[in-house]
């Protein structure tokens, strides 16, 4: 059998000895030659992510309005709009959204006591992408 495995990039940096190793970002980085000084390099706070998610159950009741609303701008989508309310009548969108955003928050906060690790890592010591929770 043969195995591959990927080169190792450089270490992901330790987390403060201030006593709290959570992440608070999710970073993506494409670098040439130096991981310290990437080509690309956006950090995306973790809270951020958690407040995403939070938005999903309100917004989910405007659903059957942005559905109206396309009805009445154009007329080609009224009958498929009237199936779809007609069909999703009794569906709670807020609902299944309110569930998604829970298991949403649930992983982010998992991957926040996990502490700083590289989620994935492509490429080599001179040249790759990263993305990880620090």
């Amino acid at each position: 059998m043969n195995t591959q495995t990927t080169p190792n990039l450089p270490d992901t940096p330790h987390p403060p000895e201030s006593g709290n190793n959570k992440a608070k970002l999710l970073k993506i980085i494409v670098f040439e030659g130096d991981v310290d000084a990437p080509q690309v390099s956006v950090a995306l706070p973790l809270r951020l992510a958690k407040w995403g998610g939070r938005l999903l159950p309100p917004l989910a009741k405007l659903i059957p309005f942005a559905i109206d609303l396309s009805m009445a701008q154009n007329k080609e989508l009224g009958e498929s709009a009237q199936l779809f309310h007609e069909k999703y009548a009794d569906f709670d969108f807020a609902e299944v959204l309110t569930a998604i955003a829970e298991v949403i928050e649930e992983g982010i906060d998992e991957l926040a006591d996990i502490g700083p690790f590289d989620f994935v890592s492509v490429g080599d010591e001179n040249e790759g992408v990263k993305i990880r929770i620090e």
